[in-house]
């Protein structure tokens, strides 16, 4: 991840609000939780590439529907922002990474 992220690649952390080890679509494949997944982020940016990171959550399943007892499309701000306030993130690298990252690759023309 470090050397992608060292080619000024954007490093896509997806998949937040899945806490759970097992992934079905690879067996050999350890699953982060979302704790994981904010300790990463931390080094990354720790590493100067705040601006590469994006995060994102999928909502591709009727069961993820919070009305439907999954995480919904709110997780993110509901429960991963507080965690990332908890953990000591700034509100600079929260707005970098839910806004300005997303909004500059967004209107690349």
């Amino acid at each position: 991840m470090f050397r992608l992220a060292d080619s000024k690649c954007i490093i896509a952390f997806d998949l937040f609000g899945m806490e759970t080890t097992y992934y079905k679509w690879a067996e050999d494949v350890d699953m982060p939780n979302d704790d994981v997944r904010l300790h990463w982020l931390r080094k990354l940016i720790d590493r100067g590439h705040l601006d590469q990171i994006l995060i994102s959550h999928d909502i591709c399943y009727r069961t993820r529907l919070s009305q439907f007892g999954g995480h919904g499309y709110g997780h993110i701000f509901r429960n991963v922002v507080p965690m990332m306030r908890r953990r000591d993130f700034s509100q600079e690298e929260i707005a970098t990474i839910l806004e300005h990252t997303p909004r500059r690759l967004l209107t690349i023309v």
